[in-house]
């Protein structure tokens, strides 16, 4: 298991913006780890707790990936706005009146459904 939430984001954003295999920590990361973790151990660690996303680690696929994740964003976002629901954007969701968070929800299940061809989980949180 990895530590801290901050640094596992950190080590998975660092696998998918690889350009090839991981060989040995980025300084940054190296700083945030506790002794003892190598790019192997967080390879391994990363691949147990995302096994869908562990063929991407290496490819240089970061970049494409937030770009979709906006995407899916601002097509939820407009179909939000064509019904005259106010919403925030935030960096990996939105914010919207509590009354409002089942249209929001359903507007980012169906924008992923229109940008990937499947519809993402959409947590719902207070």
């Amino acid at each position: 298991l990895i530590p801290r939430r901050n640094t596992a984001k950190a080590g998975l954003s660092a696998l998918l913006s690889y350009g090839s295999d991981m060989k040995s920590l980025p300084h940054r990361l190296k700083t945030q780890l506790p002794d003892g973790w190598t790019a192997r151990r967080l390879v391994a660690a990363m691949a147990d707790r995302h096994p869908h996303l562990a063929p991407l680690f290496g490819k240089d696929v970061g970049l494409e990936l937030m770009f979709t994740e906006s995407r899916i964003l601002l097509a939820a976002m407009s179909r939000l706005l064509d019904q005259g629901v106010a919403a925030l954007p935030m960096h990996d969701g939105m914010m919207v009146a509590r009354g409002s968070s089942d249209a929001a929800r359903k507007a980012m299940e169906e924008a992923s459904m229109q940008e990937l061809g499947s519809t993402l989980p959409v947590a719902v949180k207070a």
